[in-house]
């Protein structure tokens, strides 16, 4: 059988997920909004506050392999880093990576807010407050994401692309978790990295067949 074929749509329909001030550079997360049928394959980050100036991508198989499908749902998520986080409201911005089925990558990364509980909210106003919710966090203590249409490639789908281009980091937020966002520009998604000034040691993936390209 024919390997599936992927329709990849560029979009300018996003919602805002994340807005933060707090580094020395401001960034502001989007998520593709996606059409019945369509899916993503991660979140859309652009350095400052203000509405997407880019386009992202959504993506819907026409043709498919009931065997090996093109797509699949994660089977779970990776908590990654915390770069900073919000007093007014209490709440905490995430970085999750898919853990994806055997035979599939993930092609991006997303964020979510997180609002602690009402006990966890004292914290917030008490010395070594935030460390303690961060650490455990990082243990595991936090929702994972609940995104319907997020999707992994299948691996025979996919090729290796390097991270070699930052597009934010949390330099001067203080925050005790580093935090950098590098482009996977293809498909304007983003690889989320716990360190600051360090290009990441790994290759995000990217469909092999052609992508659409965006003009400047």
């Amino acid at each position: 059988m024919p390997l599936p074929v992927l329709k990849i749509q560029p979009t300018m329909d996003f919602s805002q997920v994340v807005q933060d001030t707090g580094a020395d550079t401001a960034v502001t997360i989007f998520r593709p909004n996606t059409p019945d049928g369509w899916f993503f394959f991660g979140d859309y980050c652009q350095p400052g506050t203000q509405g997407p100036l880019g386009s992202g991508f959504v993506v819907q198989v026409v043709q498919d392999d009931p065997t090996s499908p093109a797509l699949a749902a994660p089977s779970g998520w990776n908590f990654i880093t915390t770069g900073f986080y919000s007093t007014f409201p209490p709440s905490l911005y995430l970085c999750w990576a898919p853990q994806a089925p055997q035979g599939y990558v993930g092609c991006g990364h997303v964020w979510t807010t997180y609002v602690p509980s009402e006990t966890d909210r004292d914290l917030f106003t008490m010395d070594g407050g935030i460390v303690k919710i961060l650490d455990r966090i990082a243990t595991g203590d936090a929702p994972p994401p609940n995104i319907p249409t997020f999707r992994c490639l299948n691996a025979n789908l996919a090729k290796s692309y390097p991270l070699t281009t930052l597009i934010w980091d949390d330099h001067g937020s203080g925050c005790n978790y580093d935090t950098s966002c590098w482009s996977i520009a293809p498909l304007a998604t983003f690889f989320v990295w716990p360190q600051n000034g360090v290009t990441p040691t790994v290759s995000a993936y990217i469909p092999s067949q052609p992508i659409p390209v965006m003009p400047d």
